[in-house]
C-alpha cells in the first residue's frame, strides 16, 4: 500500500461496507456491483471502496495475495494494483492493474474480490475467498481462474445491462461451461494439469 493519501469529500451519511464510488466533488456511493459496472469501464483510473474503519490493509493484502497466486499459476507478469489510504478511515482509493481493467468480466470479479478482502485476517485466504454468497456460488470458476485460466471467452453474449457479470455467468455452473468460458491466456506457460474431485476442471 502506498504512503500517499488520497483526499475524498464525504458530507452525506457514511455508506455501509462494500460500496463503490468513482469519486468526484463528493463521493456518491453505489451498493450494487452490477449498477456500478455500468459506469466502471476500462477508461477509469480507479475507484473508492467502503469498508469497516481501518480495514484497508487487509483488503490490500488480500488482493496482493490473489495477484501473487495468479503470477505463480500462469507464470505471467501481472502488474500490481495500487491501494491508497484516504482521509476517511472507511474508504480506500484503488487503482486496479491493467490485468483487471482491460476486461469487463475481470472488473466484475475484482469488485467481488474487494468484498472478500474485508474478511481476510492475513492468514485465512481461502476462507476469505469464499466468505460471501457470490464467491461461494462461483467456487469452481474461481478455482479455475486462480490456476491461470484467466481469459474469458465472449461469444454472442453482451455485457450491457444488469445480470452480465462474473456471478451471472458462473454461479452454480458445471465444469463444462466453466472450462468453455475460461481459457488460458496466449502467454500461459504452465504445463501442470490439475484435478478437482473426479472431474478434470483445469485441463
Amino acid at each position: 500500500m502506498t504512503t500517499n493519501i488520497k483526499f475524498a469529500k464525504q458530507i452525506k451519511k457514511k455508506p455501509d461496507s462494500g460500496h463503490y464510488s468513482l469519486g468526484g466533488e463528493e463521493l456518491d456511493w453505489i451498493s450494487c456491483r452490477e449498477n456500478f459496472a455500468k459506469i466502471f469501464n476500462q477508461h477509469q483510473k480507479g475507484l473508492f471502496f467502503s469498508h469497516e474503519p481501518n480495514y484497508e490493509e487487509r483488503i490490500f493484502a488480500f488482493i496482493e495475495k490473489t495477484e501473487e497466486i495468479l503470477v505463480r499459476a500462469a507464470l505471467q507478469n501481472i502488474n500490481k494494483s495500487k491501494f491508497y489510504k484516504t482521509n476517511l478511515n472507511f474508504a480506500t482509493w484503488i487503482e486496479p492493474s491493467s490485468f483487471w481493467m482491460k476486461c469487463p468480466m475481470k472488473r466484475s470479479l475484482f469488485t467481488m474480490l474487494l468484498r472478500c478482502g474485508s474478511f481476510y485476517n492475513f492468514k485465512n485466504y481461502e476462507e476469505a475467498l469464499y466468505s460471501i454468497q457470490y464467491s461461494q456460488s462461483t467456487k469452481k470458476a474461481l478455482q479455475r481462474f486462480l490456476y491461470g485460466f484467466t481469459e474469458f471467452q465472449l461469444k454472442n453474449e453482451s455485457f450491457e445491462g444488469i445480470g452480465k457479470g462474473w456471478v451471472s455467468y458462473f454461479a452454480n455452473k458445471d465444469c463444462n461451461v466453466i472450462c468453455e468460458k475460461l481459457k488460458p491466456p496466449a502467454d500461459y506457460l504452465s504445463d501442470v494439469k490439475f484435478l478437482f474431485g473426479e472431474e478434470v476442471l483445469w485441463a
